[in-house]
């Protein structure tokens, strides 16, 4: 319960300071709209929190419980060209990216797998390439890392620093975007490209060589 509330308070706070580029949508249990925060100063070290928070949440089943309700909210209140949500961006970069290196990583490793262990890493490259393919070209599949993490402590430790990492980038640039597109077109979108860009890179190299 205390993980939860600490979760759903630092939402809320990002609610408020994603307001930028003129935004307007709803936070909390309240329906009452927002003016452009902007001018929030971002306190440094909330987006790793924040990265970290989605790792763990999505691995408990809060992604459609929470994450996913409030990318909606922050989606749908915003209006025009800006209906994208820096929450999304999180969403694709916390989660989406670090699947999709994790992924990439063992389908470099599994020639050397199947040689050790005499052809049976032909499961984990088919689920691997499945799902790289997925999480670039669709949006999201980010299950298919979770039996990875969970038998490695390595990958687990660089999946949530690839998460931070990547998530603090999007926080203090207040980028904008969402996952369930293309990658090419997730950036496209955003408001920083480059920003956007930048945040998906590290998500996905430090992921990879963890």
């Amino acid at each position: 319960r205390g993980v939860s509330g600490l979760i759903a308070s630092i939402q809320r706070h990002l609610c408020q300071i994603s307001a930028s580029q003129g935004s307007y949508f709803y936070y909390s249990s309240a329906v009452s709209p927002t003016t452009n925060f902007d001018w929030v100063p971002v306190p440094i070290g909330l987006g790793f929190l924040h990265g970290c928070f989605m790792v763990y949440g999505s691995k408990i089943g809060m992604y459609h419980s929470l994450f996913l309700p409030l990318i909606l909210l922050e989606m749908d209140s915003a209006g025009g060209k800006e209906s994208a949500s820096i929450l999304g961006a999180m969403d694709e970069c916390a989660l989406v990216m670090v699947c999709a290196g994790i992924c990439a990583a063992n389908l470099i490793a599994s020639p050397y797998a199947r040689g050790e262990r005499g052809g049976e890493g032909g499961g984990r490259e088919s689920l691997s390439r499945q799902a790289l393919k997925t999480n670039l070209f669709c949006g999201d599949f980010i299950e298919a890392a979770y039996p990875y993490m969970e038998k490695s402590k390595i990958i687990n430790g660089s999946s949530y620093l690839a998460a931070g990492l990547s998530s603090e980038i999007l926080l203090q640039r207040r980028v904008l975007s969402t996952a369930y597109l293309p990658l090419p077109l997730a950036i496209w979108i955003s408001n920083d490209r480059l920003g956007m860009g930048m945040a998906c890179g590290v998500s996905f190299v430090i992921s990879m060589f963890g």
